[in-house]
């Protein structure tokens, strides 16, 4: 069925999308990348006004499950889709056809209508602008997208043409999503995720001075995530800090343990509402203690050391009671 091996390309489609088309391509790579270095997460409210089927089912299509575990890999990759669910990632593997393409074909086009979002299984891609030309006055590729690279999203997002021409250079394999089916669980999905964030920000007593715009934005920031029962979450000791997450409980019980002469005791028990992780971000230290879900699955809204220090950062604590934290 097409399965490779071969590691994914290093490159997101989040830093090199082809398909915006009210900036110009260089413009549109930049943003990428620098709204990746600053850890923000792709706007997907575009296409205001639009009619979302609220009521449509995305099909499900079978696979195997190397074929299922291999797509899943990829799209862990990707960074538009870091802030899915795993239920949600994994109703968009379930989605995804298989497209066999010939060496020379183009799965997009400029100018076409944007139909479906792409991933790279196996062979290799060249990305062609109109009017892009070498030495020769031949076509000159703009980009090359690899195995684990994927295309075809902003169309998709922002109800445009696209913007550019992939063709394969090789025989190819790629795994689709349809149109519907990508902005049901990409854009709508997360839209109505934003709006439970935001009414459950307004129940943590830790944000209750944070104005409504600064709640919108906490909202759109942060991500699910989920832990099993006895599963770390943050472990004492841990010292890289920049892999380093602050958590939100909004289902679950987990408890805070500190191990001392080789004996552990429990110096905290956090439920719904509760928060964790704050100390070592603003204090650039190691975890001082280990926090375990308990009692069954943990979930968690989580953020990343980046977007924690643009939101929550020391600025903030002349309004934000961070200031009186847990000592993990």
């Amino acid at each position: 069925m097409g399965l490779c091996g071969s590691t994914a390309s290093n490159t997101s489609s989040a830093e090199v999308s082809v398909d915006e088309t009210s900036i110009s391509e260089a413009d549109a790579i930049a943003m990428r990348k620098k709204m990746r270095s600053k850890g923000r997460r792709v706007s997907v409210s575009a296409e205001a006004g639009a009619d979302e089927d609220k009521d449509f089912i995305p099909p499900i299509i079978n696979k195997t499950e190397e074929e299922t575990n291999h797509i899943k890999s990829i799209l862990n990759k990707v960074f538009l889709f870091q802030g899915l669910t795993t239920s949600e990632i994994h109703t968009l593997v379930l989605a995804m056809s298989q497209v066999n393409v010939n060496q020379g074909d183009s799965p997009i086009k400029q100018g076409d209508k944007g139909d479906y979002f792409y991933v790279v299984d196996s062979g290799e891609f060249d990305v062609f602008l109109k009017g892009t030309v070498d030495e020769n006055n031949l076509p000159k590729s703009v980009f090359h997208y690899k195995s684990g690279g994927s295309f075809g999203e902003l169309a998709l997002m922002y109800n445009a043409p696209r913007a550019a021409t992939v063709t394969a250079t090789s025989d190819s394999v790629l795994w689709s999503v349809d149109r519907k089916t990508f902005r049901k669980i990409v854009i709508q999905s997360r839209q109505e995720r934003a709006q439970y964030y935001e009414n459950f920000l307004k129940t943590v007593p830790l944000l209750a001075k944070l104005t409504d715009e600064e709640r919108s934005q906490l909202a759109d920031a942060l991500s699910p995530v989920e832990f099993q029962d006895n599963e770390v979450v943050i472990k004492e000791g841990d010292t890289d800090v920049d892999d380093f997450k602050f958590y939100l409980i909004t289902e679950g019980e987990a408890n805070a343990t500190i191990t001392k002469n080789n004996k552990t005791a429990v110096v905290g028990s956090l439920k719904k509402n509760d928060y964790f992780g704050e100390k070592a971000l603003l204090q650039k230290m190691q975890r001082s203690a280990t926090v375990t879900a308990t009692g069954g699955v943990l979930k968690c809204a989580s953020m990343d050391v980046v977007v924690f220090e643009r939101l929550m950062g020391r600025k903030c604590l002349g309004r934000c009671p961070l200031v009186y934290c847990w000592y993990f």
